[in-house]
């Protein structure tokens, strides 16, 4: 059990995942104390009758929004897609993105200067490793729900 704990602890995608799961942990803490202090806010400014109005509008549209909801997320997919989603692309981690921009913010001028042109200074970042947009789409789905 401690070999695989000591594994995990030098696995960068678990290192990864474990910093992105405690980010969306404790956003979602947040959000939950933070809806707490603004309904009890709204509680005691609106006064019983008129938050007993609110309540009631609120229930009322979660039910129906949810109801007009149904089975757009296909839709929305095969809008999102546009066509076959055959069309090729290279996605890359955020972290990834991050860590690049910083590589290029230290390079020194000349080091620069040698890999661009100017006026043209882009620089291409990616792992490498092309996706179909459909892929994309059905990992982004699962990863979602």
């Amino acid at each position: 059990m401690l070999t695989i704990i000591r594994a995990l602890k030098n696995h960068t995608g678990f290192i990864r995942y474990l910093r992105n799961t405690s980010w969306m942990m404790g956003e979602q803490f947040l959000r939950i104390i933070s809806g707490l202090f603004v309904g009890v806010w709204v509680a005691r400014y609106l006064g019983p009758e008129q938050f007993g109005l609110f309540s009631y509008v609120l229930a009322f549209t979660a039910i129906f929004g949810s109801i007009a909801k149904l089975g757009l997320d296909s839709i929305i997919i095969r809008e999102l897609v546009w066509g076959t989603g055959s069309a090729m692309r290279e996605f890359l981690y955020v972290d990834d993105m991050a860590a690049a921009s910083i590589f290029v913010l230290v390079l020194d001028e000349k080091t620069y200067q040698s890999n661009t042109k100017p006026m043209l200074s882009h620089i291409n970042v990616g792992r490498g490793k092309d996706i179909t947009i459909r892929e994309m789409a059905e990992i982004m789905k699962q990863v979602v729900g």
